[in-house]
Parts: structure tokens; sequence; C-alpha cells
């Protein structure tokens, strides 16, 4: 089930918070609730769905919401990666951290982490794309049209650069009638 009540308290105070520029970082304080569970621990599953709503908050934080409902534009999601270090476990506090790990021409490359008392539990790369009713949608324009003009992406780290590498393999390897399809 998707967590809608968790999706209207964060559209009340991802609007009261302050505003933050592209290449900030968006935190989100959460608690591990009974619906995130099997038994004790949280659902693998629930971590991509709970990714959504960090990436939703750093959106809407960047000033992206108007622009994008007013043209039409909306994100996809062509890949991820999520990797597991430690459970999190019924009622644990946890923040998740989301970043703009980086952009090309009209890929976006984000980072997530599930942070419980400074060390990474869990942590995601992704990469996507912001599609609109005439297809995929420049970063620049992207940035434009909320006000961050001249944004140069980071240096994506040794990590991301290898996972995108094994992802264009496996891009390759499915052959060129695959479709992104809509994740989240």
């Amino acid at each position: 089930m998707y967590p809608y009540l968790r999706l209207g308290a964060l559209a009340a105070r991802s609007f009261a918070s302050a505003r933050l520029g592209p290449l900030e970082e968006g935190r989100l304080r959460l608690r591990v609730l009974p619906g995130d569970v099997e038994l004790t621990r949280m659902n693998n599953g629930r971590y991509a769905t709970l990714m959504d709503l960090g990436r939703l908050d750093l959106t809407f934080r960047c000033g992206l919401l108007v622009p994008l409902v007013k043209r039409r534009w909306f994100p996809l999601v062509a890949a991820m990666t999520l990797r597991f270090r430690r459970s999190l476990e019924l009622g644990q506090r946890y923040e998740l951290v989301t970043r703009l790990a980086g952009f090309e021409e009209q890929s976006w490359y984000i980072e997530q982490r599930f942070v419980v008392r400074g060390e990474t539990a869990a942590y995601a790369y992704l990469r996507g794309v912001f599609r609109g009713p005439s297809g995929n949608v420049p970063i620049a324009d992207l940035l434009a049209v909320a006000g961050h003009f001249d944004v140069t992406s980071p240096t994506l780290t040794e990590g991301f650069r290898a996972w995108l590498g094994s992802d264009e393999v496996m891009r390759r390897e499915q052959g060129p009638n695959v479709r992104i399809a809509a994740v989240g």
C-alpha cells in the first residue's frame, strides 16, 4: 500500500521548509511503521516506495512542483540499484538522505541513503529522465524553469560510474525494443 498519509505530511512539510538548491541534500526524518514491515524488519519493497518520498521532497523544495505540473513533465526512473547493509526494525528512527549525484543532457542521477545514527543502513543509485508531452526534457530546461541557471553537474563517484557502466551493458543485452517503464 502506498503511504498516502506520509505523502500528505511530506507535501505540507516541504512547502513550509526552506527552499533547496538542486545540488543540496534533502533530508527526511522517518520512523519504521507497522505497515512498513514483514514481522519486525522493513520490507525490501518499502525502501523503494519511501525513496519516492525523498525524491518528491527534493523536487518540491527545489521549486519544481508548479513548473512540472504546468508543463505536464513527470519523472521516470529508468534504472535503480539498492544495496542493504543493515535491517531497519519496527519503530526505528532513520533519516532518508536524497541528493542529485549528477546529470547529463537528459538523464539525472540520484543517490539516496537510509541513515541511522550516522551510519548508512541502505543506499541506492538511480538513473532517470523527466518526460513531457514532446518527449524527454533536457535537464538544463528543467533547472531553468525553477530558476536554477548555470548549474554544473557534480562529478559522479567511482561507484556510481561503475554502476552506470554495468547498467549500459544490461541495456545492450536486452536490445533496442526495451522501453523505460515508470517506477514509483
